[in-house]
């Protein structure tokens, strides 16, 4: 399950700086029906992002095409066309392709046209403002039905399945048809019914995108409690400049915002992201931003990189000036700020009581055993006599020690009884 991922204003310009207004081309071909689609498409980027119409693609910040397929040799035409505006990339413009050539070829064009930004055809065009490659070079985006993951689960709780992760390349996109019914269930929904599965005691999900986390998803965490404590949210940066050009379509506000509305229905949720050091432009002005970002949110861990382009990404045409020295000297502070982070919570959690699922023995000893927090914490502990009957057991342990990496803990009751 993905979704289109899309720039959007960067809102982080000094307050007396006066914003310039970006550009689009539309390109119309064929019918009256294009014609309004185009108007539409234009309407709704400036509604949107801001965009205004130029009639010279050489002033365009965004460049589109809207084909239509009635016509011979219409494909060609589109790539003689990409072909004339392709010098543009170099400037850091955006091409797009639209309509029922889009429709019919857009695993063509990406093929062959590997600079094109955006692929969308005429029943997608209310959903530009947020438009990536992605679901192209990965294929069409596809929800499972809502009744063959609910059947999934069942057979898997029958089987003594305790914990289940709903897994998706963007999985609170998903969107499923409820049986012989018009009505399309949305993610928190579809996590309500996985809830009241028997059997089930927690639900966790992977991996999520900030731009499908609804106000319904965040009331999931007020009403379902099996819904574990923890959430990987990759935000990627902090900087607005840096998140517009990476087309993930919010700005570091807005991703705060989710945090905060989530926050208040769960104070002590354990958060997780991801990251791009050095993403190309990136300034020292734009990781402070992503540092400032990570000092207010408490990150409980993360996965960071340095960028690497990937090709027939947006990405993998922009200039980029930064050493790798310096990139690499930024990725070890941010690595070094949430690793301390991490050992604060951690320490936080001595003498708690944890709820975990044990699932088998610990790496770190085979006398041992190691289960999992709610808050993704693998807590390793002495399981004593019963050891093998508490693996896929839930249980409460005490937490004695905080390690850099685990925790290390006890059984609360006489493991004896467990089972």
């Amino acid at each position: 399950m993905s979704t289109a991922r899309t720039p959007s204003p960067d809102t982080a310009q000094p307050a007396q700086a006066t914003p310039v207004a970006k550009k689009v081309y539309i390109r119309t071909f064929g019918c009256q029906m294009n014609e309004y689609d185009s108007d539409k498409m234009a309407d709704v980027l400036r509604a949107a992002e801001g965009y205004e119409p130029t009639p010279d693609p050489e002033q365009a910040d965004l460049i589109l095409f809207n084909t239509c397929s009635v016509r011979e040799k219409a494909q060609e035409k589109v790539f003689s066309d990409l072909g004339r505006v392709k010098h543009l990339k170099k400037k850091g413009v955006l091409i797009g392709v639209a309509g029922c050539v889009a429709s019919q070829e857009g695993a063509a064009i990406v093929e062959r046209a590997p600079y094109v930004d955006l692929v969308f055809g005429p029943q997608t065009l209310h959903r530009l403002p947020s438009y990536c490659v992605v679901p192209y070079t990965r294929g069409e985006e596809v929800s499972r039905p809502f009744e063959d993951v609910l059947v999934e689960v069942a057979g898997l709780a029958d089987q003594g399945v305790k914990e289940v992760t709903l897994l998706g390349q963007n999985v609170n996109a998903w969107r499923g048809k409820m049986g012989e019914t018009d009505e399309i269930a949305d993610f928190a929904l579809l996590l309500e019914y996985v809830a009241e599965i028997p059997g089930i005691e927690r639900i966790r999900y992977t991996t999520s995108h900030p731009n499908e986390f609804t106000p319904r998803l965040v009331q999931a965490y007020a009403e379902i409690p099996k819904l574990v404590n923890h959430l990987h949210l990759p935000v990627q940066h902090g900087s607005d400049r840096i998140l517009m050009a990476m087309k993930r379509g919010y700005t570091a506000l807005q991703y705060k915002s989710t945090i905060r509305a989530l926050r208040k229905v769960r104070p002590d949720i354990s958060l997780s992201s991801d990251f791009i050091v050095g993403f190309p432009g990136e300034t020292e002005e734009d990781f402070g931003k992503m540092m400032a970002l990570i000092e207010e949110i408490g990150f409980d861990s993360s996965f960071s990189f340095v960028f690497s382009p990937r090709p027939g990404t947006p990405a993998a045409n922009l200039a980029d000036d930064t050493p790798l020295t310096v990139k690499l000297k930024r990725l070890q502070h941010l690595q070094a700020t949430i690793e301390a982070n991490v050992r604060r919570i951690s320490a936080s959690r001595e003498g708690t009581v944890q709820r975990i699922l044990v699932e088998g023995p610990s790496r770190k000893s085979a006398a041992e055993l190691m289960g999992r927090t709610e808050c993704n914490r693998i807590v390793n502990f002495d399981g004593g006599p019963a050891s093998g009957r508490l693996v896929g057991q839930m249980i409460d342990v005490r937490i004695t020690q905080a390690l850099p990496h685990s925790l290390r803990g006890e059984v609360v009751v006489d493991a004896s009884v467990v089972g």
